[in-house]
């Protein structure tokens, strides 16, 4: 995946579990529940005992995966529980457009400005402009609403895959299996579009050739991603597109809870001008505070361009409130189209 002929946006996007949630989408909680009460209370003792102890079901997981004490039944109903609550979890982002009228975020509004992140000639001067939309999130909210032709998931789009608004959630259909690296080095991915939707933690409708699951769960993230050629080569992408220079990235609904991660956009602040944009609903006061326990939260604290404590629902009832167009003009400039 070669970047060095390829302009770069300078307008990045990057959404985490806090994005979905505002289409009905769990939080780490709502996993949590979903997890817990999908285990039998007499089968799976252990795995409920675990889970009643540590309510960060990330680390229940990676406990579980990781040490002997756990068989392979209860791992395999750990992952049967987690795929449950991803299922559940896609339930409700396809129900949300039943809303019609009443929904609290517009769909549309949201999808006007997630296309403002498109590789943008008119900005950089380049007909070969690459735009991206990183996101951490594993559910299919962006393939159901916001996707199409003109945003492809790099490497994996497969036009027989039937995600989309209204249909529910099939194996048979919804699933694909990753390319192997001998796949990869074919052809260059970037040059099938111009922008792209790279799924940095996988997808609950991804699995790997060996038939396991693509989800970047639990503990040592960086260890799963470097383990599959696809997830490894877009973790690299988004490595080398934050440190190209003054980009401006926007993030909505990442709580900062991954090491690698963190160290990429600190990384890029310190080194390559990157600017920090953060639309989150918590107060900066509160949001500083938590911030600073994780990961290399201060630096990037230190680091923030602008912020917003707003939620989606009031940026995006419509696209035309007086927040979303404060955030249009401090973060895209003049451009107005």
């Amino acid at each position: 995946m070669d970047l060095v002929n390829c302009e770069i946006n300078k307008f990045v996007l990057l959404t985490g579990a806090g994005f979905t949630h505002n289409f009905g989408g769990f939080l780490a909680k709502g996993m949590w529940e979903s997890i817990f009460n999908y285990l039998d209370e007499n089968r799976h003792l252990s795995l409920r005992k675990e889970l009643k102890n540590d309510f960060d079901y990330e680390s229940v997981y990676y406990k579980v995966v990781e040490r002997d004490k756990f068989n392979e039944n209860e791992k395999q109903a750990l992952s049967e529980a987690v795929f449950s609550a991803y299922k559940n979890l896609d339930d409700k982002i396809r129900g949300y457009r039943s809303l019609g009228v009443k929904q609290p975020v517009s769909i549309a509004a949201v999808k006007k400005f997630v296309n403002r992140f498109d590789g943008i000639p008119s900005v950089t001067g380049r007909n070969g402009t690459k735009g991206f939309f990183f996101t951490l999130n594993q559910d299919l909210l962006i393939e159901r609403y916001l996707g199409g032709s003109n945003m492809p998931a790099l490497y994996v789009n497969q036009p027989t895959i039937e995600v989309c608004q209204d249909k529910e959630y099939q194996e048979s259909t919804c699933s694909l299996i990753l390319p192997l690296q001998k796949d990869l080095e074919k052809n260059n991915g970037l040059s099938s579009s111009k922008y792209f939707y790279v799924k940095l933690h996988g997808s609950m409708n991804w699995y790997s050739s060996d038939g396991t699951k693509k989800l970047v769960i639990g503990r040592n993230k960086i260890k799963q991603i470097n383990e599959d050629p696809v997830l490894k080569n877009y973790f690299e992408l988004f490595k080398k597109a934050l440190s190209s220079q003054d980009i401006k990235l926007f993030i909505i609904g990442y709580g900062f809870g991954d090491e690698h991660v963190n160290k990429v956009i600190s990384d890029s602040m310190a080194q390559n001008n990157l600017n920090l944009f953060m639309l989150n609903p918590i107060a900066p006061e509160n949001f500083k505070s938590d911030l600073h326990t994780k990961p290399l939260g201060r630096k990037i604290w230190d680091g923030i361009s602008k912020y917003y404590p707003y939620s989606l629902e009031q940026v995006f009832p419509n696209d035309e409130t007086n927040e979303y167009k404060r955030i249009r003009k401090d973060f895209f400039g003049n451009w107005k189209n």
